[in-house]
This record gives structure tokens, C-alpha cells and sequence, in this order.
């Protein structure tokens, strides 16, 4: 983030200029040894919408059908009450190769990374991606582990 800051510097060396501008680090906050993951990371969902829908009568899509209903006769002020429902959590790669949901209460954020503060252990492999593809992502859905490093990572290190 960019901010428009005026300072008035009261003993200025020689060689500043007036008119000139500057960068800097404004730091916050700081945790040494901090559990952090990468904010793409981070899922923020009803957890009703992360369960697989259950399967109904050949061509019926009781899912689709129950939300617009529930949408429809539901006041103004559900609406409100509905987005209290939502948590953060991340995906996390269970032994058999699918996913779990755990809820996460986050702390500090940075541009890339955002603290764990409870909801998840040191060494829990959790799914990172696109932010559209983890919206699509259900519990219990079937992943494939991939940490070979992305292309533009790995031409960098060459």
C-alpha cells in the first residue's frame, strides 16, 4: 500500500531537497517463530458450503434448489446474521490424499503471509491456489501433492 505522508523534518542534513519523495517500512507489529501460511491460502466460507452436497433423486440438485428457496423467503436481516456464519480455515492434505477443512483464528498479516495463531500444527500440508479453485474445493475431495517449485521460481534460481 501506498500512503501520502508530509513529514517536517526539524534538523534536515545538507543533502535533502525539498519537494523530493522517499520510501519506507512502516512495521506494526513482529512475532518471532510465528506459524505462518501464504494468504492465498486462507478460505474464507460457511462451512455448509465446503460439504459435498448430498446425492439425490437422478437429475435433481437438492443444493441449488435449497439455497434459492432459503434466499428468497429469508428477511433482510438474515442476510447479516448468514455472513456471521462464515470462519477461515485452510485446506489440509489428510494421509489418503483428500482434503479437510480446519478452522483457523489468524493474527498478524503481511503482504504475503498472514499468522496462525490456533487451528493448525507445524508441518500440516495445507493447499494453496488460485482463489477460484479453492472456492470450488469440497471435503473430501482427492488432491495431488505438487511442491516442485513454479516455472518463474525456478528460472529465477538458474
Amino acid at each position: 500500500m501506498n500512503f501520502k505522508v508530509k513529514v517536517q523534518v526539524t534538523n534536515p542534513p545538507g543533502n535533502i531537497r525539498p519537494g523530493f519523495s522517499v520510501s519506507g517500512k512502516i512495521e506494526t507489529d513482529r512475532r518471532e517463530a510465528a506459524l505462518a501460511i501464504a494468504i492465498p491460502a486462507l478460505v474464507v466460507a460457511d462451512p455448509a458450503s465446503l460439504e459435498r452436497p448430498k446425492p439425490g433423486k437422478k437429475g435433481e440438485k437438492p443444493a441449488a434448489g435449497a439455497a434459492a428457496s432459503t434466499t428468497a423467503a429469508a428477511p433482510a436481516t438474515a442476510g447479516s446474521a448468514e455472513k456471521k456464519k462464515d470462519v477461515e480455515g485452510v485446506f489440509v492434505v489428510t494421509k489418503a490424499g483428500t482434503v479437510e477443512f480446519k478452522k483457523i483464528k489468524t493474527g498478524i498479516s503481511a503482504d504475503l503471509q498472514t499468522e496462525v495463531v490456533e487451528g493448525l500444527a507445524e508441518g500440516d500440508e495445507i493447499v494453496t491456489g488460485p482463489f477460484k479453485a479453492l472456492r470450488q474445493l469440497k471435503i473430501g475431495d482427492k488432491v495431488k501433492v505438487d511442491n516442485s517449485a513454479p516455472a518463474a521460481d525456478a528460472a529465477k534460481k538458474s
